[in-house]
Formats: C-alpha cells, structure tokens, sequence
C-alpha cells in the first residue's frame, strides 16, 4: 500500500457514509424503542381493563405490599423509640461510643 492510497478519497468517503448512517440508525432505534415502551403501557392497560381478574389480582397485590409496609413500619416504631430516648439521653457522642465498643 502506498502513500497515494491512505489519503484516497473513496475510502473517506466510504467511512463517513457508514458513521452517517449509523448514527441515523441509532436515531430511529431510539425512537422506535421509546414507541415501544409506550405501546407496552398501553398494551398492559388494555389486558387490565379487558381481564377482570387481573384486575383483582393487582388489587390484592397492592393491598398485601400496603400491609407489610405497615406491619414493618409498626414493628420499627419501638426500636426508633429505644434510639431516640438513648440518644437524648447519651448524645451521639454515646452513641458512637456504644457502636464502636460494641455490646458487652
């Protein structure tokens, strides 16, 4: 290969019409996928609206993962408590004493 053939034109020409075209590629991929996550929305509420018992499956759903949310945050109550009353009382200072000591 001689030096006239690396500063041949073809070959430029070749490589930026590929990158054009890729990045147009690109574009249009990125678009169509954003058309695709909407069509899957629409889709997911078309079967919630036609199937009913999808639809009371969701409900159930979200009523199970709104009690143990709760029950978690009840049972968390006290523990909080215990941490604020020792650290009204110690300090943080107390605090990063207990830690660092650990239990005895």
């Amino acid at each position: 290969m001689g030096f006239d053939d690396f500063f041949e034109q073809g070959h430029k020409q070749h490589k930026y019409g590929n990158d054009h075209k890729y990045g147009h590629d690109d574009y249009h991929y990125s678009s169509s996928s954003h058309n695709n996550h909407s069509d899957i929305k629409y889709q997911l509420l078309n079967k919630l609206k036609n199937n009913p018992k999808l639809r009371v499956l969701l409900i159930v759903a979200a009523i199970i993962v709104l009690l143990i949310i709760i029950v978690v945050a009840i049972l968390l109550i006290p523990l909080l408590m215990k941490l604020f009353h020792f650290v009204s009382q110690n300090g943080i200072q107390g605090l990063i004493d207990v830690i660092w000591k650990g239990t005895k």
